[in-house]
């Protein structure tokens, strides 16, 4: 879960504990960084998807769930996060 500025750190905790309530290993940031630090230490601690919350996404009700293998990405509704990365992950075992 990647917030991409400080006023968003509070939404991203909520997205990431609705994660772990639905069984989602999820981490987020202690200090922020540039979006492309947060993703690069994602893949090499062996995330398989990113979850990204910035100011319009947030302002719309949304995040953007990126698959790191693959690099696609897409923006779903944060009271949906959870069932389309469990569903991301589960289709790639």
């Amino acid at each position: 879960m990647i917030p991409t500025g400080a006023e968003l750190v509070d939404a991203a905790r909520t997205v990431a504990k609705a994660l772990r309530g639905a069984g989602v290993p999820t981490t987020t940031p202690l200090d922020l960084r540039k979006l492309g630090k947060e993703i690069q230490r994602a893949d090499r601690a062996g995330a398989r998807v990113v979850v990204i919350i910035g100011p319009e996404e947030s302002s719309a009700g949304q995040v953007t769930v990126r698959d790191l293998a693959s690099g696609e990405q897409q923006s779903v509704p944060v009271d949906a996060v959870a069932s389309v990365v469990a569903e991301r992950l589960a289709s790639r075992g």
